[in-house]
């Protein structure tokens, strides 16, 4: 949604100031519509280019603004005096076919660009006979996917091994069967490889949800004086299949943990787990 609005605002501020600063220099500068044309195309590639270098925007998002600014000001040229003539053919009775082709190749272009941008950022929704929504919506990028990614992946390699020698002992759950809409605890044990209570300790848990990551999530658990626990208490938007990352920190060490959960229903009801794992005892913990 947020990509959406921003879109809009951003391409409608695109072609309100290039019409702008064409109207300027073709009437307060004298250039003529073609020359006004070029010199704001060129301007504003020349601010696009190095802003979608800073931040990269992604391909599909550039190639809208791009075609936006350069129908905006090849329009101004057209509506222009020389543009009316280059619309016409030699006998002045006809329009010539090169002028529209241009121009409703880089309109069909944006239709296009827009149309593929809103599916992919609110998806086409519909319901299921059991009642489940289903959407469309391009869910974003994989977490933790380390192919082609070398270097990314030697290092979580070598967290896991430092996790290994530290031989910390984290246990964690919920006090309770997870349900969506009600609040749950959420429960971690931090020791020591001796058992020990962990320090100065601060514990994060991040919930990822995989078909929708703008339900995404990250809550500061808080220490129990007097204990090795750590607890805070959860509500759940939605129900269903949820991925958990662990973080224990004490001074320069972090200690990650990724887990899986499936949240039910009101009623208690496991939508994954009863369509696929009848059978199976369904736990609270994670």
């Amino acid at each position: 949604m947020y990509l959406i609005d921003n879109l809009l605002l951003m391409a409608g501020a695109g072609i309100i100031g290039l019409l702008i600063l064409n109207v300027f220099l073709n009437k307060v500068c004298k250039f003529k519509p073609a020359q006004s044309g070029v010199a704001t195309a060129l301007i504003s590639i020349a601010v696009l280019v190095p802003m979608a270098i800073y931040h990269w925007p992604g391909g599909d998002v550039f190639a809208l603004y791009l075609s936006c600014n350069l129908l905006t000001c090849y329009a101004y040229y057209l509506i222009g005096k020389d543009g009316i003539k280059a619309l016409k053919t030699a006998d002045g009775k006809h329009l010539h076919w090169a002028p529209l082709t241009v121009f409703f190749f880089f309109l069909f272009l944006i239709i296009v660009e827009a149309s593929l941008i809103t599916l992919a950022e609110r998806g086409l929704f519909y319901q299921k006979e059991d009642g489940s929504f289903v959407s469309t919506r391009f869910a974003g990028e994989v977490p933790n996917a380390y192919q082609k990614k070398e270097s990314y992946y030697n290092d979580y390699q070598q967290r896991l091994y430092s996790q290994l020698d530290r031989g910390w002992r984290i246990n964690y759950g919920f006090a309770d069967i997870p349900k969506v809409d009600v609040t749950q605890t959420f429960i971690v044990e931090a020791l020591s490889k001796d058992g020990l209570d962990l320090k100065d300790a601060k514990v994060v848990a991040s919930f990822v949800r995989p078909a929708d990551q703008r339900e995404n999530f990250s809550i500061a658990l808080e220490h129990l004086n007097g204990s090795n626990l750590y607890q805070t208490n959860i509500d759940f938007p939605v129900s269903g299949v949820w991925q958990l990352v662990l973080k224990v920190t004490q001074g320069d060490n972090v200690h990650e943990i990724q887990a899986c959960t499936e949240i039910a229903t009101k009623e208690g009801v496991f939508p994954k787990r009863n369509k696929y794992r009848p059978n199976e005892n369904v736990g609270c913990k994670v």
